[in-house]
């Protein structure tokens, strides 16, 4: 037996306050999953900002993230693992790469590479840009 599972219906209602998901015109992502495969979502709450004086590379990473607080959404299911964060104004899915340490996801030039209670936000176009991001406690509404 075999599980579908939405992808844009469980975005839908992880991030409702998005404008692009909350729309009916909303496309919706479909990841076919074994039925034994367990589906779960974390959601974490990150502020990333530099430590001291913000690079030039810094500032631009910062200009493409939510200004206050980036809210990352942890989707796994079996051999899926998947961290979604709004980037440049829209949700992009990063899916889970080799690592030496901590969980490493990719999505376009970006990196997102969360190890314990802080992750990196990385532009690999932007001579491996970085910017630190610290977890914040998260109260689900």
């Amino acid at each position: 037996m075999r599980k579908t599972f939405c992808f844009g219906l469980l975005l839908g209602m992880a991030f409702s306050s998005s404008v692009a998901l909350a729309a009916p015109s909303a496309q919706v992502i479909t990841i076919p999953v074994n039925g034994t495969q367990k589906v779960s979502h974390q959601p974490a709450l990150f502020s990333c900002k530099p430590d001291g004086v913000a690079t030039d590379a810094q500032k631009k990473l910062m200009g493409i993230l939510p200004k206050d607080f980036v809210k990352v959404d942890y989707i796994n299911a079996g051999n899926i693992h998947l961290a979604v964060l709004p980037v440049d104004g829209e949700m992009q899915v990063f899916s889970n790469v080799i690592a030496a340490d901590g969980a490493k996801y990719a999505g376009a030039q970006y990196v997102w590479w969360s190890k314990g209670k802080e992750a990196t936000f990385i532009n690999e176009m932007d001579d491996g840009a970085a910017l630190t991001c610290k977890e914040v406690p998260y109260l689900r509404r």
